[in-house]
């Protein structure tokens, strides 16, 4: 059991030291044509499901971390 619970401990530690590396990578990838923003035209799923927080029509990498938290620790 102690063993267990070190090992989730250290992979919960681990996950959450790249969880925002991975993030950022994501949203890079996302991000087509690499002007910092994420909009419809380059991934239209997320805006159905509530990541462009502000409603401006474009995704910030403050909202994608937002989102991917809130997602990620819900």
């Amino acid at each position: 059991f102690a063993l267990s619970a070190l090992i989730m401990t250290a992979e919960s530690e681990f996950d959450d030291r790249l969880f925002e590396p991975m993030m950022l990578n994501r949203f890079t990838e996302l991000d087509r044509n690499h002007d910092g923003t994420i909009d419809p035209k380059e991934e239209g799923m997320i805006f159905k499901d509530g990541w462009d927080i502000n409603k401006d029509g474009k995704i910030t990498k403050a909202e994608f971390l937002q989102k991917a938290k809130e997602e990620y620790y819900a």
